[in-house]
């Protein structure tokens, strides 16, 4: 239910760039004005995090959980969307937002650890000369239970970008060749199936996207073409730190 909403979306937002505006003032197959690109396609993404619990406050044994999340999934369609202004032909401002659902498998696992604290003559914990406590040993892992299972990632991305269109000469062969890049913030939440709770995880954090590709103009304002862009989070929510790829090859629509 949810991806056909962003299908319905996705529509009406193609239908608008089609829709052709008779009072425009844009210069035919340039980029100029308003800016509209819409692109899907599909899109591999790798979550890698930790989580890290620790209890500190204790007389004779410290403890710590570490909980590790690995995540790899695939998409077919991903979405992006691009609204801003474009100015000379040559770059275009604009926010960016994108969305995507991915399908794959999340492999867990949770580490018990403890360390004995070192002990003087009359049984109390031993500290040094700065105040802090003495181990006897160093952190030794206990216990530990994982699972690898089915798992569905749902994530977008927020931000503001510029793209570059650095041939400006319409007869040049790269002429509609592109670069771009973005910056903003991306929020992801996956869900383990089977029930496996302990490998759900949500988390969000700073991101950025480069992306290079080509268009082609098919009528005065519209042009189509290919992007592939590679997009990079790192993210850090309650105690859960790690970072986040999406790789994808998408089909774009532009307008203006």
């Amino acid at each position: 239910m949810l991806k056909n909403t962003f299908l319905f979306i996705f529509a009406i937002l193609v239908s608008g760039i089609f829709a052709e505006d008779l009072t425009s003032s844009f210069v035919p197959r340039e980029h100029r004005g308003f800016y509209n690109s819409v692109g899907f396609g599909i899109g591999y993404n790798k979550i890698s995090a930790k989580s890290t619990w620790e209890d500190l406050d204790n007389t004779r044994i410290d403890k710590k959980d570490i909980e590790s999340f690995d995540f790899w999934g695939i998409t077919t369609p991903s979405f992006d969307f691009k609204f801003g202004t474009a100015i000379a032909n040559l770059i275009a401002f604009h926010t960016t937002f994108n969305f995507a659902i991915y399908s794959g498998v999340m492999d867990y696992e949770e580490v018990n650890y403890d360390r004995e604290i070192a002990q003087n003559e009359n049984g109390n914990p031993l500290y040094d000369k700065q105040g802090d406590k003495v181990y006897a040993e160093d952190w030794r892992a206990y216990d530990s239970e994982g699972f690898s299972g089915d798992a569905v990632n749902l994530r977008t991305f927020v931000g503001f970008g510029t793209t570059i269109y650095p041939f400006r000469n319409p007869n040049s062969a790269m002429n509609g060749f592109f670069i771009g890049g973005s910056f903003g913030y991306v929020i992801y939440a996956c869900f383990v199936a089977d029930d496996y709770s302990a490998g759900n995880i949500a988390s969000f954090g700073r991101s950025f996207i480069a992306e290079i590709g080509k268009e082609w103009w098919v009528s005065n304002h519209l042009s189509i073409g290919i992007g592939f862009s590679y997009n990079h989070s790192s993210t850090n929510f309650d105690e859960a730190k790690g970072t986040e790829t999406v790789y994808t090859l998408s089909f774009r629509l532009t307008r203006g």
